[in-house]
């Protein structure tokens, strides 16, 4: 593995394990060294430095323009949504925009229903891609990344993994817009987030669900990390709310064990490199059970994320996918 990686994974450590029920989030510290400055996408909102737009009048979907007036670099990171003009997006990968420049950036379209404009500008929709959805979109991107040098996406994927989290969270969307459901199961997400709150020097962290680790994230910068933490927490819950399950729970030092166990395995796995869309090399790392994505930018790592696959031989994840499918069969037959 690149060593910028193997440092900034070697350098992680973890911090006390939190739980809600079935799941556990596991903070994610590291040394003082926090890179080059940025700052995220929130906090250039809030600075009015930034500008987002369709692509031109008529509007692209696997397309945005954006204009930084920022003095230094806007961090976007995968799976990002912006809501508004003529469909809410994701963003396809983690984005380090240049300071006072001008691009174009690649995304996914999370409201299938809608294409007229509804604001001229995108907002900061508060959320991220949920973590089923995300997960399917960064393998899709890694195999176009490999085939055809590009950042897209596997757009019908994106539509069939909202389209099973809403029927899964029981929400109807008239557009099909992945927010709706996070917006209609506020309380829900209000009421496992007060388990789940970040600590003083927390950069990311590891999420298990039901015993199993699902997956990590790190952000370099612990002031932008503060501001994607509510968003990233409830993108790794949103598949697993109500979900009843006789798994047992694990204690303490069996999630830090899984914790650091599943660190080591993406460290164990060698990676592609490619040209990141603003400022840095984009990492893209997988096997069968793992992938993972890291943008490097002046020797730091500046975001990690890694996710777990659904393990043939666990029997809840065997039910869950049954229960998809059967859903996905019923949805075909009514269209």
């Amino acid at each position: 593995m690149n060593t910028v990686l193997t440092t900034a994974l070697d350098g992680l450590a973890l911090g006390e394990v939190q739980t809600s029920g079935p799941l556990m989030l596991i903070p994610i510290l590291a040394a003082p060294v926090e890179g080059p400055d940025c700052i995220s996408l929130a906090q250039a909102v809030r600075d009015k430095v930034v500008e987002i737009r369709e692509i031109n009048e008529g509007g692209s979907v696997p397309e945005l323009q954006i204009h930084s007036t920022a003095t230094v670099p806007i961090l976007i990171i995968d799976g990002e949504e912006l809501a508004g003009a003529k469909q809410n997006r994701a963003v396809n990968t983690s984005i380090l925009v240049p300071a006072g420049k001008d691009m174009t950036i690649p995304v996914s379209c999370t409201e299938q229903g809608r294409w007229h404009y509804s604001t001229p500008v995108f907002e900061n929709s508060d959320e991220v891609l949920a973590m089923k959805a995300r997960r399917g979109k960064m393998r899709s991107v890694s195999e176009n990344l490999r085939a055809e040098q590009r950042y897209a996406s596997d757009q019908c994927r994106v539509w069939e993994d909202i389209a099973d989290m809403q029927s899964e969270a029981a929400v109807h969307s008239p557009t099909g817009a992945m927010r709706d459901v996070y917006t209609a199961r506020a309380g829900d997400f209000r009421e496992r987030m007060n388990a789940f709150r970040p600590v003083d020097g927390q950069r990311g962290f590891v999420f298990v669900a039901h015993g199993n680790v699902t997956g990590a994230e790190f952000v370099s910068s612990p002031a932008a990390y503060t501001d994607l933490h509510d968003k990233l927490v409830r993108s790794y819950m949103s598949e697993h709310l109500n979900i009843v399950t006789t798994a047992p729970p694990l204690n303490q030092n069996q999630a830090t064990a899984a914790a650091k166990k599943f660190i080591k395995a993406i460290e164990g796995l060698d990676e592609t490199s490619f040209p990141g869309v603003g400022l840095g090399t984009e990492y893209r790392i997988e096997d069968a059970a793992h992938c993972a994505a890291a943008l490097v930018h002046e020797s730091t790592c500046i975001h990690f994320a890694a996710f777990a696959d659904e393990s043939e031989n666990n029997t809840r994840a065997m039910e869950m996918r049954n229960v998809t499918e059967r859903r996905r069969t019923m949805r075909r037959r009514r269209n």
